[in-house]
């Protein structure tokens, strides 16, 4: 199931009021962050052994379900920001920018696994 635009507004407002702190400090942010999802990671998959094969993979699909809901909303929030943010020129032009944005939203959701419906017609 698709985010709605609520999950995804939410996440693109974080976005913007994350951008208070300093760019040193969310750089030495991210490197941090990094190293502890990687170890998590590890982690996790080592504890993933130790499971029986049934619980295992009902544990593995959920994760990886959330994972790639998590990814899909801030990519979306992501491209959904990038586009408000060059959104300008004439009517044609942001209408071109509008069907680009919606070409790239399109590839989003179906590099992600979800379908994409087309618009009725």
């Amino acid at each position: 199931m698709l985010p709605s635009i609520e999950e995804v507004r939410k996440i693109e407002n974080e976005i913007r009021s994350a951008t208070s702190s300093s760019i040193g400090e969310r750089e030495r942010k991210i490197a941090h962050l990094k190293i502890n999802l990687r170890a998590g990671l590890a982690g996790f998959e080592d504890l993933l052994k130790e499971m029986r094969p049934q619980d295992r993979t009902a544990a593995l699909l959920l994760y990886l379900e959330r994972l790639r809901r998590e990814a899909f909303q801030f990519h979306m929030a992501v491209q959904a920001l990038a586009f408000k943010r060059k959104l300008s020129g004439s009517r044609e032009a942001m209408m071109e920018q509008l069907r680009l944005h919606t070409e790239k939203c399109e590839a989003l959701a179906l590099l992600y696994g979800y379908t994409v419906n087309p618009p009725p017609e």
